[in-house]
């Protein structure tokens, strides 16, 4: 409709004649909608109109050989009639008005172009982007005066004259003469438009089933060349609800390296590695997998997906200030919408999870999360570089499977190490990683052996420093958190009686995640002093 700008209009109805999908569009219209595109009311079928509505112009103008001083000033002339004629295209020359339009465009843009070149053969000098385009004016002008002719001062779009442009009168009249005949070719196109709207008025409806086919089979026509050249396959749903497949990241397209990833039904996994490893790959590679699998299409993957009813990829994205909303708090908005929705049939990657805390606090939220997922039986993978977390004495269902701990694996070969860095293999193995090798990536991007000196040392004393507060710290020091009991909480027993101990409370579950020493470990046997 006329509400539409011109440069709408075209893919709209220019899409309706692609030959690729023009069978498919006929037996979708014969059998869903009862309608022909061969035949239909007078004044000619909805092939012939939506063809008519989307044929290339065949006047595509003369080819003019007349010098214009140097190609810079061609291209000047081109992008002022392309600006001048967006119509083209749009409909069809068959229209006699149409036409006729088009034929009195070409007509004054010629006489433009000879008088153009008249000009421009008399200027003295460098003729070198001697002509101007001025796009708000809409106008072309000359930055000297041509020889030998009269020369005009031209003027902007408020009539004022402007500092060295120039025109001769043969120039003036005829870009005059051009300008009218585009807008009137664009007054008839629109006209045009306006009746054929109208008469495929009566076929809205299946005008509009078409075009929406056409895009869901061009859509589906792309994915699938694309995942083909990429060796992309389809994945079976398993019947079990196990995880199984072998997977690489989708954006690679040579060397990559792949990896078996394999979760058990309502199983877990925790991914430890170094910076730079691979883990958000990995976590990506999955995700996508398991949502396009599950949607139909071809996955960067092999193997079998359980039928997932959600997939969640929880993924640090910086904080809101203007909203009020720090980092830590954008991660706890997003995880508690995943806790409102989680199920047994959700997909849950947790990617470095609690980067906006301190690591004692992330290490319980990551537990606590985890313990949540496991107990509604959802499949989860959380990559972190808070390494210690496997040690946490998480509280999880008896039924649920073993937290399965995945690690990036580095060569275990001479060629380990490279000129004194690691080398990664970028797979994902069985264990724990136990070093971030952070160095490596400070090292890599820029910082100065210095720096690096200064780190080293740091590093060094903080790991002794925490190891003797670790031993010289209570758990019972700290004040648990109020909130209501949990029913499931983990209680950490103690063999003597005379020490304190916190039942069906909170604050068990607090000390549980919290306490470095065995004295705390529900496992332990022996009955060892607690710490000082």
């Amino acid at each position: 409709d006329g509400e539409v700008s011109m440069g709408g209009r075209r893919p709209l109805l220019g899409g309706l004649e692609s030959s690729a999908v023009s069978d498919e569009i006929s037996t979708c219209n014969d059998t869903e909608f009862g309608f022909d595109l061969d035949s239909g009311p007078a004044g000619g079928s909805l092939r012939e109109k939506s063809s008519a509505a989307s044929a290339p112009s065949s006047a595509s103008g003369s080819l003019w050989k007349l010098n214009l001083g140097d190609e810079t000033n061609l291209r000047t002339f081109q992008r002022f009639t392309d600006c001048n004629e967006a119509f083209r295209g749009v409909l069809s020359l068959k229209q006699p008005s149409v036409r006729e339009a088009y034929e009195k465009v070409e007509e004054t843009k010629e006489a433009l172009h000879r008088a153009l070149h008249e000009a421009i053969v008399n200027v003295p000098g460098n003729l070198v982007e001697i002509l101007v385009y001025n796009a708000v004016d809409n106008d072309l002008s000359l930055k000297a005066k041509p020889k030998n002719l009269r020369s005009l001062r031209a003027k902007d779009r408020k009539g004022k004259e402007k500092t060295n442009r120039y025109l001769s009168p043969n120039i003036s009249t005829s870009m005059r003469e051009y300008l009218e005949a585009t807008q009137a070719a664009e007054v008839v196109v629109a006209d045009g438009l306006y009746e054929l709207s109208a008469e495929l008025a009566v076929s809205m409806q299946t005008l509009r089933a078409v075009i929406v086919m056409h895009e869901i089979l061009g859509s589906v026509h792309h994915h699938c060349v694309a995942g083909r050249a990429r060796g992309w396959t389809l994945p079976q749903l398993s019947e079990d609800g196990t995880l199984d497949v072998q997977l690489t990241p989708y954006w690679l397209h040579v060397d990559a390296v792949s990896s078996r990833v394999q979760l058990p039904l309502g199983g877990g996994a925790i991914a430890t590695g170094p910076n730079m490893s691979g883990k958000s790959t990995l976590m990506r590679a999955l995700g996508s997998t398991a949502l396009l699998g599950n949607c139909g299409f071809l996955a960067p993957a092999v193997g079998t997906i359980p039928a997932y009813a959600q997939v969640v990829f929880l993924a640090a994205e910086g904080d809101r200030p203007g909203e009020g909303i720090s980092a830590f708090g954008q991660e706890a908005m997003l995880s508690s919408t995943l806790l409102q929705r989680a199920c047994g049939r959700t997909l849950a990657l947790l990617d470095e999870f609690g980067r906006g805390t301190e690591p004692l606090a992330a290490k319980a939220c990551i537990g606590a999360l985890v313990e949540e997922l496991s107990r509604r039986g959802s499949h989860f993978v959380v990559a972190t570089h808070l390494h210690d977390f496997v040690d946490l004495p998480l509280s999880l269902p008896p039924t649920s499977p073993p937290l399965a701990k995945w690690r990036m694996g580095i060569l275990n070969t001479e060629d380990r190490h490279q000129n004194g860095v690691p080398q990664w293999t970028y797979a994902l193995e069985e264990g724990v990683c136990h070093d971030s090798y952070a160095w490596v990536a400070l090292r890599r991007f820029g910082w100065t052996e210095g720096a690096l000196e200064r780190f080293f040392r740091l590093l060094q004393q903080g790991s002794r420093q925490s190891r003797e507060e670790t031993i010289r710290s209570s758990p019972l020091a700290i004040p648990p958190p109020h909130g209501p009991p949990l029913d499931d909480a983990v209680v950490p027993t103690h063999s003597d009686s005379s020490k304190p101990r916190v039942a069906g409370s909170a604050a068990s579950s607090w000390l549980s995640l919290i306490s470095p020493s065995p004295s705390f470990s529900s496992s332990s046997s022996s009955d060892p002093s607690p710490p000082p």
